[in-house]
């Protein structure tokens, strides 16, 4: 999977890699998008020499709602999904 999206942004970008996904409301979004930062996040700790993992993520919201919503991204919150 790992090979396919590289493949699919060295066009527009090769720097940077990017992941982009297109789901209903309510079908998780948060969810998918907080285990892909762990995911990544545990494979950079695991693989510390490798360049296939990230260890810095910005997630742009479209508003405050939102953003507050993915407050379940800080460690500290009381509901956090890390």
């Amino acid at each position: 999977m790992l090979d396919h999206l590289a493949n699919a942004n060295k066009e527009a970008n090769p720097e940077i890699m990017r992941l982009a996904l297109k789901m209903a409301t309510g079908a998780g979004k948060t969810t998918v998008m907080a285990m892909l930062i762990v995911w990544q996040t545990i494979n950079a700790k695991r693989h510390p020499n490798s360049k296939r993992f990230t260890r810095g993520f910005l997630v742009v919201t479209p508003g405050l709602t939102v953003r507050d919503r993915l407050r379940i991204f800080q460690p500290n919150d009381p509901d956090s999904y890390l």
